[in-house]
C-alpha cells in the first residue's frame, strides 16, 4: 500500500472534484464522509460553503489532495479487490481527518494497481481552525494503517512497503561499470570503507578506523552521514544504503559503552583511609617486639602495711602515728621520681 498526501492552498474544488470523478466508474465506489447528500453535484457546494468558515492567511492550506493505492493481486477479482480497497479508503479517512469533509472515487486506468484519489477538507465542519497533521504523525498514522490492512486482508498479499529501509540508489553509469566488472566506483569504495568501521568493538576503536579511513560521522536534523575525506564530499546513510548496517553499529556502541560502566572497579583507599586501617604487616609485628622489648619496667611500689594497734600507750601510739606518715610521704616521693623516668 502507497499514501501520498498532497495539500492546495486555493479554493480549486471544482477542478479537483472533476478529475477525481473524470472516469465513468459506477458511483457506489465513491466516498462521502460526512457530507448531507451522497451526490457529485452537492460534493463542489458542500466544500466551498465550509471552507468560508476559514481565515483568510497568506499560505494557508484550504484542502489535501491524497491518493491510497494497492498493487494487484492475481489471486482474487477485481471487484473484490475494490471492495477491499473501498473500506481500507474509508478507515483511513476515519483515523486522519474524523471531523472534516472527504470525497473520493476509484481508479482503475493502471494494470498494476488500484487506487483511490481523495479530497480532504482543512477544517473540520463548520469550524474557523485548520485541521493540521504533522509529518511525525502522519508517518505513523500510515504505518498503523498499513498493518491493520495486511491483519485484515491478508489475502491481498500487499506486504510492507511503508517504513521499509530505502535501497541504496545506483546511477544508470555506476550500475553499468558494475555489471562489466570495473573498479569499484566511489560509492562503493565509501561503502567497503563504512563497513570496516560498522566493524568496531567500542567508540574508540571506531574512532580509530575513522580516522585511519579518513572518514567523519555527521549529523543533520534527524539524519546520520558521512564525510568522506577522501573527495570532501558528504554523504546520507539513507543514500548510500547503510542506515540499517548504522543503526546496529550505534545499538552495538552502546551496549559496549553500558558494559564497560557496569565493570567492577577495584578502588584504592585514599590517604587519610589507609590511616585508620591497621596493617597486618612483618614490619608492623617486629615494631611491636621492639617496642615490647625495649619498654621501661616501672617500679612497683609495695602497699603500706599498718601496724595492728592492739594495746599502746599514749607515747607509742604517737611514735608509730609518725613513721607512719613518714613511710607515706616516701612513697609519694617515689612514685614522682618514677613518673618522671617514664616520661624521658
Amino acid at each position: 500500500m502507497i499514501i501520498k498526501s498532497m495539500t492546495r492552498k486555493d479554493n480549486s474544488f471544482a477542478q479537483l472534484v472533476e478529475y477525481i470523478g473524470r472516469h465513468d466508474n459506477d458511483d457506489d465506489r465513491d466516498i462521502y464522509h460526512n457530507f448531507y447528500q451522497f451526490k457529485r453535484a452537492s460534493v463542489i457546494d458542500e466544500f466551498e460553503e465550509n471552507a468560508a468558515h476559514l481565515p483568510k492567511r497568506r499560505n494557508g492550506n484550504v484542502m489535501y489532495h491524497e491518493v491510497i493505492s494497492i498493487s494487484r493481486s492475481p489471486n482474487i477479482a477485481i471487484e473484490q479487490q475494490k471492495i477491499y480497497l473501498q473500506d481500507i479508503v474509508e478507515e483511513y479517512i476515519r483515523k486522519r481527518a474524523p471531523d472534516c469533509l472527504a470525497f473520493g472515487s476509484i481508479h482503475d486506468e493502471k494494470d498494476n494497481n488500484l487506487h483511490y484519489h481523495v479530497m480532504i477538507s482543512a477544517n473540520a465542519i463548520g469550524e474557523r481552525k485548520r485541521h493540521s497533521i504533522r509529518k511525525n504523525q502522519f508517518n505513523k498514522l500510515v504505518r498503523e494503517h498499513e498493518i491493520w490492512m495486511n491483519q485484515k486482508y491478508p489475502e491481498l498479499e500487499q506486504g510492507k512497503i511503508i517504513g521499509t529501509p530505502a535501497r541504496e540508489r545506483v546511477t544508470n553509469k555506476a550500475g553499468e561499470l558494475i555489471r562489466r566488472g570495473g573498479k569499484l566506483s566511489r560509492r562503493q569504495d565509501l561503502k567497503r570503507r563504512l563497513s570496516q568501521v560498522f566493524e568496531a568493538t567500542n567508540w574508540l576503536d571506531a574512532a580509530d578506523r575513522l580516522s585511519s579511513n579518513n572518514l567523519e560521522f555527521y549529523k543533520w536534523g534527524k539524519n546520520y552521514g558521512v564525510i568522506d575525506g577522501n573527495f570532501d564530499s558528504k554523504h546520507r546513510f539513507k543514500t548510500i544504503g547503510v542506515t540499517e548496517d548504522f543503526e546496529n553499529f550505534k545499538a552495538n556502541m552502546e551496549l559496549a559503552e553500558l558494559q564497560a560502566k557496569e565493570t567492577p572497579i577495584i578502588e584504592i583507599p585514599t590517604k587519610k583511609e589507609r590511616k585508620h586501617q591497621p596493617e597486618a604487616t612483618e614490619k608492623t609485628q617486629e615494631r611491636e617486639i621492639e617496642t615490647e622489648a625495649t619498654r621501661v619496667p616501672q617500679k612497683t611500689v609495695e602497699p603500706i602495711q599498718e601496724p595492728i594497734v592492739e594495746e599502746m600507750d599514749d607515747f607509742e601510739r604517737e611514735r608509730l602515728a609518725r613513721e607512719l606518715e613518714l613511710k607515706k610521704l616516701a612513697a609519694e616521693r617515689d612514685g614522682r621520681e618514677l613518673d618522671k623516668d617514664l616520661d624521658k
